[in-house]
Order: C-alpha cells, then sequence, then structure tokens
C-alpha cells in the first residue's frame, strides 16, 4: 500500500480498556480486533484453506440499496490435537446473519439469533468445538452488511455528474471480515472461487480474469472468476460498476501478461492510458529480471477509483489506486514521476507481499520499507526518470526523520498486539524509515550481493509466508555476512542520530576533518554508519560542485586524515548519494556557504538535501526562521528543478490553499513581509515561463497561495475570467478552484458568488469536495460553526468528504477563530471518535484540534489530557492527538529563537 497518511504505533496497554472477557471463548476477545496471540493459535490449528465468495451486489434503480449480500463457504483443516476447542470466524459487527451452516449441520433460528447477538456484540463469529472435526471442515454463512462510507471494506460511490456507480473493496490490514466472514489474517493464506452477481451493464474486477460472464434474467449478470492461487484476505479485491477498461500486454521473453487499466466514465477523457501501460510494461520486465523470478499471477489489473482513503493498495492481479493520479489538466512532469513510482511500489509488493507474505503486521514495515526501496530503483533503473533517487530524498527521507523525532516514534521492528495497533503502524517509520535503512543495507552490502539475496528469499518462500528472520537470514548468506549486529542497532532500536562534521582549516588549506554521531537524546543509541562524504568548492563561474569523495565507515566519531592538507572546501557534505539515515549539521564554514548560496550548488539532489537539512535544525529551534526564509527565498528565484522549487516555497507556505508551512514559527504579524517577497518571487518568474508548462504552472500555484493583498486578488480574478491568454493552457479545473479557495480564505466578496458558479460548472465529485473545501475555508465563527456541525455528531458525510472540510476549516491565519472554538472542537472530536470509524477520528483531530502555536493553547491541551476529554481513543486517533501537541510545544520553542532573532538583527 502506498500511503499519505500520517499514523503512529502505539502500546497494546492502552487496548486494555476496551477488552471484553467472554469464559465460552477460546480467548480473550478485543471488541472488533484480532489479537496477535489470538491468530497465532488458530494458525497452529488451522490450515489448507479455500473460500467460495458469493458476492450480490444488485440495487434498486436509485441505488439507495445500503447493504449488499453474500454467501461465503470456508473449507479447511482442523488439526486433530485441537479439534475440539472454540474456533474464531472473523465477522464485522455489522454482519447480519440470515443462515448457517456447520459441517452440513444448519443452525436454527434460534440458534442463529444466539450467535448473530454474540458476533454482533464482539465482531468474531464463534463456532463451538462440539460442532467441529478434526481435518476437514465446512462453514457456510449467508449474510448481508452495509455498505463502507470510509474507503475501507466494499466501497460504493455514485457519480454525480451521470449517476453512474462504482464499487471496489479496501482490505488492508483487517477488513475483509467485513466483506465476508473468514480467517482475516496473513498466514491463513487461502484459494478464492469467487463469484459476483451485478447489473448486466457492470463490468467486475478481481483476482483472477472471469471464467464465464451468464446474463440471468431482469437484467442480472453474474461473473465467475477462475481460481486463484493462493494469498492472504486482506489482499482479495472485487470492483464492479460501469468501468472503462482499456487493454494492453507486457511481452517480456516468454512471459506475457494481460494488462488492463480501469477508471469511472466520467473521469476517462483525463486518464493517459499509454502512459499508465509504459511504466507498467517497464516495472514487469525490471522485476522478473531483478527478482529473477517471473511475474507470479496470470493478469495484472489496475483500477483507479473513487474516494480511496490511502495512495494504492497491493491486492493481488488488481491494484487499486486514488484518482489523485488523474490530473484534469494533464500531468506535470513531477506529477508522472510520483505516478510511476507509486505504480512500481504497488508492482513490487506483487512479489514481496502477495508471493511472499509476512506472518503478522510487525513485519508491516518489511512489507512496505522493500516496496518503497524497489520503486525507487526501478524508477531510476527503467524509466526515464533516472535521478528517481533525489525524489526519495525530498520526500520519503524528511518524512522519516521527521516521524523519528515524535513522541510517537518506534523501532522499525516493533510487537504488533493486534490489528487496531496494525493500522497506526502506517507512519513514517513504517515507510520512510524502513526503506532508508534497507538503502543502507543495500550499500553496506554491495547492490549485488543484496539482490542474489533477495532472488534467493523468493525462491524459498514461494506462495507462503515468510518473516524478519528469514529475510535477512537470505541476506546473510548472500552476503556472507552476520547481520544480526545491524539488525539489533537499526530495526530494534528508535532515534535518528546527527552526523556533525568539524572542519578546521589553515592558510586556505584543512588543517582537521573529522565527524561526530550525536544520538539523539531520547534514544542514545549509537550506531555504525557506511557513507560517502563529498567535498564541494566553488568553480570559476561560481557553482559549487562536488570534487573529493571520500567512502566513510564510523561509529562514534571519524577523523578523514585523508583529506589533511587539501584545499578548504566550501561545503563538506556527509551524506552524498543519501546512502546514510542520518540528519546533518554542518560547520560554520558550511553553513555560511548554504545561507548565501543554496542555488549555487550544481546537483538539485544536494540542493534538496541541504535544504532539508537547514529545515531540520529550524524545527528543532537551532536556526531561526528567519535565516531559513531568506535562504530558501534567495534559492527559489534561480531555481530551475521544479521538485526543489516545491520543496523551498511549500515549505514556507504550503503547496495549497489551507496548508500550513513553517511561516507558523513566525508570529502573525511577521509573517506578511516573507509572503510578500515569496509572492514577489513567483510573479518575477511568471512571465519568463512558457505557455502551458510546468514551470508556468508551479509559479501560478506559488502566486494563488500567496495572494492576500487586494491588487493581487484582482489578479487572480483575471485569471478566472481568462483575460490573460498565456496563461489559458494552464487554468485547468483543479487551478481554478484553488483560486477560488484562496479568495475565500481571504474574504474577497466576490467569492461565494463565483464558487457557485464555479460549482454548477463543474458538477464531478472532485468539483463538490473542492466546493466544500472553498466553502470551509471562510473566516468567521459562524461560518466555522456551520460546517462544524456538518462533520460532528450525526452527521452523515462520507470520509472523502469529512476530511476535504476538516483540512480546509482554519488555515493559519485563522487561529484567533480556532482558540475561540477550543471547547466545541474538542467535543466535535470526541463525539466523531464515538460515533464513526477511527479513519473519521484521525481525519477530524488531525485537522481541527485547537493547538495553535500560542502559550494559551498549551495550558487547553494539558488541561484536555488530564481531564480526558476524548475518552478512550483508537491508536490512530490518540497518535493525531499527540503529534498535534508535540507540534505545538516545538511551535513555541521555534517562535521564542525567531523572537531572539529579531531582536539581535532587527530583521523579520
Amino acid at each position: 500500500m502506498k500511503n499519505f497518511i500520517f499514523c503512529v504505533a502505539v502500546s497494546a496497554s492502552l487496548l486494555v480498556s476496551c477488552q471484553k472477557t467472554n469464559s465460552s471463548s477460546p480467548a480473550t476477545y478485543v471488541d472488533g480486533v484480532l489479537t496477535q496471540k489470538q491468530a497465532a493459535q488458530r494458525a497452529a490449528r488451522v490450515s489448507d484453506v479455500r473460500y467460495q465468495v458469493v458476492l450480490n451486489l444488485l440495487q434498486d434503480a436509485t441505488g439507495k440499496t445500503p447493504n449488499f449480500s453474500g454467501e461465503v463457504l470456508a473449507q479447511f483443516n482442523l488439526s486433530a490435537a485441537h479439534h475440539q476447542e472454540d474456533l474464531i470466524l472473523d465477522l464485522a459487527r455489522e454482519m447480519k446473519i440470515s443462515g448457517l451452516e456447520i459441517n452440513g449441520r444448519a443452525l436454527s433460528e434460534e440458534q442463529l439469533k444466539k450467535v448473530q447477538a454474540q458476533a454482533s456484540a464482539e465482531g468474531h463469529l464463534l463456532l463451538t468445538g462440539t460442532m467441529l472435526a478434526a481435518g476437514a471442515n465446512s462453514v457456510k454463512v449467508v449474510y448481508s452488511a452495509p455498505y463502507s462510507d470510509s474507503g475501507s471494506g466494499l466501497y460504493r460511490f455514485k457519480d454525480p455528474e451521470d449517476g453512474k456507480f462504482y464499487l471496489y473493496t479496501n482490505l488492508e490490514p483487517y477488513d475483509a471480515n467485513r466483506v465476508f466472514p473468514c480467517f482475516d489474517q496473513p498466514d491463513l493464506k487461502a484459494v478464492f472461487n469467487t463469484q459476483v452477481r451485478v447489473p448486466s451493464e457492470w463490468t467486475v474486477v478481481s483476482n483472477t480474469r472471469e471464467k464465464t460472464v451468464t446474463q440471468e434474467k431482469d437484467g442480472i449478470s453474474q461473473w465467475t472468476f477462475n481460481e486463484s492461487a493462493k494469498f492472504s484476505t486482506y489482499l482479495f479485491q472485487v470492483s464492479a460498476g460501469h468501468y472503462k477498461v482499456w487493454e494492453s500486454v507486457s511481452v517480456d521473453g516468454s512471459n506475457r501478461v494481460p494488462l488492463r487499466l480501469f477508471a469511472r466514465q466520467s473521469l476517462a477523457k483525463y486518464v493517459q492510458p499509454e502512459v499508465w501501460f509504459t511504466v507498467t510494461k517497464q516495472g514487469l520486465s525490471f522485476f522478473s529480471k531483478y527478482f529473477d523470478f517471473p511475474y507470479p499471477f496470470k493478469k495484472y489489473d489496475q483500477i483507479i477509483v473513487p474516494d480511496f482513503s490511502s495512495g494504492a493498495m497491493e491486492n493481488v492481479a488488481a491494484v487499486t489506486f486514488s484518482e489523485r493520479y488523474v490530473h484534469r489538466g494533464g500531468m506535470t512532469r513531477n506529477q508522472k514521476e510520483d505516478l510511476y513510482e507509486v505504480v512500481l511500489h504497488e508492482m513490487a509488493h506483487m512479489w514481496f507481499g502477495d508471493l511472499v507474505t509476512m506472518v503478522w503486521w510487525n513485519d508491516l514495515w518489511l512489507n512496505e520499507s522493500f516496496a518503497s526501496f524497489m520503486a525507487s530503483t526501478a524508477t531510476a533503473a527503467a524509466t526515464e526518470f533516472k535521478d528517481g533517487w533525489k525524489t526519495f530524498a525530498l520526500s520519503d527521507k524528511p518524512w522519516a526523520y521527521w516521524s523519528d523525532q515524535l513522541v510517537t516514534t518506534h523501532p522499525i521492528e516493533t510487537e504488533v498486539a493486534s490489528t487496531a495497533v496494525a493500522s497506526s503502524n502506517f507512519d513514517g517509520i513504517t515507510y520512510g524509515k524502513g526503506a532508508s535503512v534497507i538503502k543502507a543495507l543495500n550499500y553496506y552490502l554491495t547492490p549485488e550481493k543484496f539482490k542474489e539475496g533477495v532472488q534467493a528469499y523468493f525462491k524459498k518462500h514461494q506462495y507462503k509466508n515468510a518473516t524478519l528472520k528469514d529475510f535477512i537470514a537470505a541476506l546473510a548468506e548472500a552476503s556472507k555476512t552476520n547481520l544480526d549486529q545491524w539488525t539489533h542497532d537499526w530495526l530494534q532500536t528508535s532515534g535518528v542520530a546527527v552526523i556533525e562534521d568539524q572542519l578546521t582549516c589553515k592558510d586556505g588549506k584543512i588543517e582537521k576533518l573529522s565527524l561526530k554521531q550525536i544520538p539523539s537524546k531520547e534514544y542514545p543509541k549509537v550506531r555504525e554508519y557506511r557513507f560517502l562524504v563529498g567535498l564541494f568548492y566553488k568553480d570559476a563561474k561560481g557553482m559549487i560542485q562536488v570534487q573529493k569523495k571520500f567512502p566513510v565507515k564510523m561509529t562514534a566519531e571519524h577523523s578523514l586524515t585523508e583529506a589533511v592538507g587539501l584545499k578548504c572546501p566550501d561545503l563538506v557534505f556527509a551524506n552524498l548519494e543519501d546512502h546514510a539515515y542520518a540528519r546533518l549539521k554542518f560547520d560554520p564554514i558550511s553553513v555560511a556557504t548554504i545561507e548565501s548560496g543554496l542555488g549555487k550548488f550544481e546537483d538539485p539532489m544536494v540542493r534538496g538535501m541541504v535544504a532539508a537539512a537547514m529545515q531540520d535544525l529550524l524545527k528543532d529551534g537551532d536556526w531561526a526562521t528567519q535565516a531559513y526564509a531568506g535562504m530558501a527565498i534567495r534559492a527559489l528565484s534561480t531555481e530551475s528543478d521544479l521538485r526543489v522549487a516545491e520543496q523551498l516555497g511549500g515549505s514556507l507556505v504550503g503547496r495549497r490553499p489551507g496548508d500550513s508551512g513553517h511561516l507558523v514559527y513566525l508570529a502573525p504579524e511577521e509573517r506578511k513581509p516573507v509572503i510578500q517577497q515569496l509572492h514577489d518571487v513567483y510573479l518575477k518568474r511568471l512571465p519568463m515561463a512558457k505557455p502551458g508548462s510546468d514551470d508556468q504552472k508551479a509559479w501560478m500555484d506559488g502566486l494563488i497561495v500567496t495572494s492576500f493583498e487586494k491588487a493581487q486578488q484582482e489578479r487572480l480574478i483575471q485569471w478566472l475570467s481568462g483575460s490573460d491568454q498565456k496563461l489559458k493552457e494552464s487554468m485547468d479545473q483543479e487551478r481554478r478552484w484553488r483560486i477560488l479557495t484562496q479568495l475565500k480564505r481571504v474574504g474577497n466578496p466576490e467569492a461565494d458568488s463565483r464558487i457557485q458558479e464555479e460549482a454548477k460548472k463543474d458538477g464531478s465529485s472532485r468539483g463538490e469536495l473542492s466546493r466544500l473545501a472553498a466553502e470551509s475555508i471562510g473566516a468567521g465563527l459562524e461560518n466555522k460553526k456551520k460546517w462544524i456541525r456538518e462533520i460532528g455528531k450525526g452527521s452523515k458525510m462520507n470520509l472523502a468528504k469529512t476530511r476535504a472540510i476538516s483540512g480546509a476549516l482554519f488555515p493559519l491565519e485563522q487561529e484567533n477563530d480556532q482558540v475561540a472554538m477550543s471547547e466545541e472542537l474538542i467535543k466535535t472530536i470526541a463525539d466523531v471518535v464515538s460515533e464513526k470509524s477511527e479513519d473519521f477520528g484521525r481525519a477530524v483531530a488531525q485537522s481541527i484540534l485547537p493547538a495553535n502555536c500560542n502559550p494559551e493553547s498549551a495550558k487547553r491541551m494539558d488541561k484536555m489530557i488530564q481531564g480526558k476529554e476524548l475518552g478512550n481513543l483508537p491508536p490512530v486517533v490518540d497518535k493525531a492527538v499527540r503529534v498535534s501537541i508535540q507540534a505545538l510545544k516545538r511551535c513555541l520553542v521555534a517562535r521564542e529563537v525567531s523572537g531572539r532573532y529579531k531582536a539581535q538583527s532587527g530583521n523579520l
């Protein structure tokens, strides 16, 4: 899964308060989740699982049918030693059972009522040992269940443009049981036989190709799919609806893989299937060779689905993608690279995750990190984006460093007590840090030995489950390297260290150059590092480039004696090519070079990495916001790489209306001149960009989010009217909505009427979400209270709309409104947590919690925690709250630093 939501792991002890014991059950139940202990006990007893799944997705003409129905036949073997013990079958609490047979014995109506009561209370179906047998068993359940409103389970979407329906499943980590009763854990792989009944005009996609499509009476079709290979329940997939389909084939030697791409009809005109098929073919060829293992399934489908809650999901041979990868104004080069990366991430999972699957969710990190590492590897090696590792360094790495400094950090390898905790582990440690450490291991072992180990791993564990220990053993054997200490140091401890260079020069030459590892205070672990140090010098044209490279192996300290006597460098860069997982602290000579000439570094990857390192110092309170802003704006004025440009501008003000950047570290009255300077840079660069170019779009987006003054607003209104012909090619629908959102944000008197006019023109689902964001971003307590009521207690909004509203509600300059509504906002979060799924709770908590950057908010947050005003929070919501409070406290420190800088220098 490619995930874009920051989550967190939390101690299993937090779950104790919500446990309830059933004296007749084989283990203690945790309401609606599966514990690792239960899963291990069940895996020791159950084997040879097969499912026959029949889904009935018919509905009335209005499409308002709230439920789908189904029938599942689960066949499995039970070990003789424990066959008389009770057994759990996972089944969502909201599922209604209308029929149940165990080994051919049907339960009576009275028995069904008791079973239903127990299942509704506990989120599991209890199969009593007296009805089970040693060896072969079968359980047949006839049921109905509600469609999901969060995008997890089985989600149904009605396109507001044409009224057509689209359905899809999304089941990781523990939502397959919301679609059909099953043993919902990774290490009970099963063979699936799937049938789906739908309206005859629909198309259905599953993990295998369809065997037959039978037309029944009354406009109904039954789709029967070929039997599958063995895979885990969370990888099961069914999509159905009026999907548009494109077809192609990947031919790599003797291996032919049929390819299909699906999207909803109203979005089809914006899809570029040739782009999707190009990277898909490149990826299948690259991975088959790299892994020395042909693509393991018989077809490869990719389904672009609406309202998807994450980036994408690696269902076996039927990958689902968010519609965020379809752009109504065409793709920029950066957007195309982002698409390539996510396609390759999910494709890598077909081997690592689907062919070989983790035993339990404690190895989720390895599943995701390996896919991220391989996606960047494939992007750089097999596609047009040869600088793919630059994007990794500027996105995955900063996310990892940020996550590893939070109060919610955890070791890469961590115990996962239950599926509830697994949900909270989709975070920057699992993705960014894990992938960074795997990248470092690849460098440590050499890429060739690493690849040999991976190849051996797939051959040994194909179609089975494996653990981190198995993976490390394969790498150790291939490289003839003992990795026990490496595993402990890098996977079982938390925290990110700083590598500080200490440079002394005399008479223009290096007198001493040494490196020192500074572990984090909270996690003082000294680790072994291997990386490259680069010495950078200015050339005759003033450009700064690397001239000397030194491979380094170090623990606490290291002296580069081989550098003594060389010309004193303008910059010492202690992570050239980004092989190390470590933050950087520069010597004074290097800092002076960075502050005055960041834009002069020849390599854009170096520019981006250096800027990210300086942002880390800013967040730590070791550098003033004004100094960072000056450096970033000067560099942006000449920046040619749009990935770096987005990083520099976005770090200050965000990339879209409503985003917050590092200007939060300045007092409100100090932000205006910085925003104006940034605006002036964008305004200067816009006329130099070619019409319709990526540059033009980037500078327009920068101008939109920095337009606050009256004249600036008037310019945006002129853009909307189309009076500037040079901008016509870049004025797509998404950019129009960004302009309208900014106009509403700043209180422009024309905003409301223009928003309503635009909504009539753009009747799409994206248009609806954009309208909600634009309307809710407007200042004023009455407007805020109106939208809080929309997403609060008793809300009928789905998750996509809830996110659109809550994410736009409180832009940076409206913090006073948020503070004034503190009590109401906290109550709203508590209501959402008690009424809705954890996805809703997280979305609302991380957006509207009144943890503003002022001392009064700090006091209010302390009171909230002490008074337990939010009640018992699910782990993912608890993470959102704790991270927000930590960000508040960091901000207060950073503002003190900025205040001292202003007092000393007199500069804003």
